[in-house]
């Protein structure tokens, strides 16, 4: 993450999720809120996203999503095993 400083870390997991732990610097995007497509429509298409979860579910859907709205698929990534696997192997809080 440190050599990659451009790299824009979205977390689609529920505000709760988020305030148990994340990753520095990600921003909360709730995949299940009101404003979740309006939140979508404001990436700039020009950045690399890398996309997580709890899981992995939430976020290739929404890989899936930002890359049908014109993000091109170069540049958006899905953080595969989500949360629950790097939080373990990385034993982050």
């Amino acid at each position: 993450m440190d050599e990659h400083r451009g790299l824009i870390l979205i977390d689609v997991r529920t505000p709760g999720e988020y305030l148990n732990g994340h990753f520095d610097r990600a921003m909360n995007i709730d995949y299940f809120g009101e404003d979740f497509y309006e939140e979508m429509e404001k990436l700039n298409p020009e950045q690399t996203y890398l996309v997580y979860c709890r899981s992995g579910r939430r976020s290739i859907r929404t890989c899936t999503l930002m890359i049908n709205g014109g993000i091109p698929k170069e540049r958006v990534f899905n953080l595969d095993g989500g949360w629950q696997a790097w939080h373990e192997v990385f034993q982050l809080n």
